[in-house]
C-alpha cells in the first residue's frame, strides 16, 4: 500500500489499502525498464505479486532486493541471480551495481 501512495501522489493519504494496492499495479503495468530497490526484505511474496509480467511471464523492469533471510521456496522460485555481499561502503555498492548493469 505504502508503494501505491509513493507512485501516485494524488492518492489520498487516507485512501484505503485495496486503492493503494491498485494505484501500485497501474504504475507498474505502464511502466517498463524501472529498477525498483527494496530493502530488508523479507517476503516477496506479497510484493512480486504487484507487478506485472508480459505475456512470457518475463518482469518489465527489474528489482534489486536486499536481505537477510534470502531463504524459502519464493526466493528460489521467483529471483534469477542471487549476489552474496557484506555490508558494503556506498562507494562499493554503487560499482557493484554498476558493473550488473552492464
Amino acid at each position: 500500500a505504502r508503494l501505491g501512495r509513493a507512485f501516485t501522489p494524488s492518492l489520498p493519504e487516507q485512501a484505503d489499502e485495496e486503492r493503494a494496492v491498485e494505484a501500485a499495479q497501474r504504475f507498474f503495468a505502464n511502466t517498463t525498464g524501472y529498477l525498483l530497490l527494496v530493502d530488508d526484505a523479507v517476503d516477496i511474496d506479497e510484493l512480486w505479486a504487484l507487478l506485472p509480467s508480459d505475456p512470457a511471464g518475463r518482469q518489465k523492469g527489474h528489482v534489486l532486493f536486499t536481505t537477510l533471510q534470502p531463504s524459502g521456496p519464493a526466493w528460489a522460485e521467483l529471483l534469477t541471480a542471487v549476489h552474496e555481499v557484506g555490508t558494503l561502503s556506498t562507494d562499493d555498492s554503487l560499482k557493484m551495481l554498476e558493473s550488473k548493469g552492464r
